[in-house]
């Protein structure tokens, strides 16, 4: 989300607080696309000199393997695609 809003909506870390005196449901859905989709900032969200694209494109298929490759070793994949 951070990359297609072009950082106007920040990717956090999501914790969870156990409790052993209440139950937690998880439920947890992914909604994908091609692995050559492009994944950029909104055309209409990047303003030339004013808001400049903050992000690089990239595929998705690169973009899940960014991901994956980061969080093993404890780092931001949006490091990598920042400009």
């Amino acid at each position: 989300m951070q990359i297609v809003s072009n950082g106007i909506y920040k990717s956090i870390l999501h914790r969870v607080k156990v409790s052993s005196e209440s139950s937690k449901i998880s439920v947890v859905s992914f909604i994908g696309t091609s692995l050559e989709s492009v994944v950029a900032p909104l055309p209409q969200l990047v303003d030339g000199a004013d808001r400049p694209a903050a992000f690089r494109a990239v595929t998705y298929k690169e973009y899940i393997e960014l991901q994956k490759t980061q969080m093993l070793l404890g780092k931001s994949y949006l490091d990598h695609l920042r400009l």
